[in-house]
């Protein structure tokens, strides 16, 4: 990824990217219904979201600078800290389950 580049996410599958520290921002919306919660960029093209509805919790996963989202699965929970991916492979969630404990869980998605 490119020094100065950044990335927000938001309600309505809203997300934001910059390329100039900030400076400008452009948005792209992505047609999800879901609020975008958390967001982990491990190179320019390939990008790992975190979306929440009503009942539950996706990883969203864009391989085109974020132009495009597609949900990968439900993780069954809906509370999610944080979040980051290492790799286009292999990322880390920290997820709040249903009778209150807390968890690590690791994803490897390809």
């Amino acid at each position: 990824m490119k020094n100065g580049s950044g990335w927000i996410v938001g309600q309505h599958g809203t997300v934001l990217y910059s390329t100039d520290n900030g400076e400008s921002w452009q948005l792209i919306q992505t047609g999800m219904p879901a609020d975008y919660m958390h967001v982990s960029f491990v190179n320019s093209d390939s990008g790992w979201a975190v979306a929440k509805t009503r009942d539950s919790s996706y990883v969203a996963v864009s391989h085109d600078g974020g132009e495009s989202w597609a949900y990968l699965s439900s993780l069954g929970v809906t509370e999610i800290p944080d979040m980051q991916f290492t790799s286009s492979e292999r990322g880390y969630i920290a997820a709040n389950i249903p009778d209150g404990g807390y968890f690590l869980e690791i994803r490897k998605t390809a």
